[in-house]
């Protein structure tokens, strides 16, 4: 329940859910602050699109794009099952993972494979 909650949270801040204002400072608190934060495959995911130079959207004060770090932070979140989760039926585990399909991010780039996510 409390990652559901600090799901939506997150979504507020990232895409202006509710009403919400985008900030990505509150958002990176979001993911930052988690309990679970290193082992949990979406907020890894998020932590990688943070550092990730080809993601100039998603930007932090606090985060250095750094390409070395966010493959490191893409992998950890495949190496800790985001597929197993998505295939659960963890409904940002499956938009974190089509992400990673469509731009390649330590999965071989599928668009179709994206899309069914």
């Amino acid at each position: 329940y409390v990652y559901e909650i600090r799901m939506m949270e997150l979504d507020e801040y990232l895409y202006g859910m509710n009403r919400k204002k985008i900030d990505m400072e509150k958002a990176y608190d979001i993911i930052i602050d988690a309990h679970d934060s290193d082992s949990n495959p979406v907020t890894n995911f998020w932590k990688a699109v943070l550092a990730d130079p080809q993601e100039p959207y998603y930007k932090s004060s606090r985060v250095e794009k750094n390409k070395c770090r966010a493959t490191a932070l893409y992998e950890m979140a495949v190496d800790s099952n985001i597929e197993e989760m998505a295939e659960a039926g963890d409904r940002y585990a499956c938009v974190c993972l089509g992400r990673m399909y469509h731009r390649g991010r330590s999965l071989d780039q599928s668009y179709s494979t994206a899309v069914e996510w």
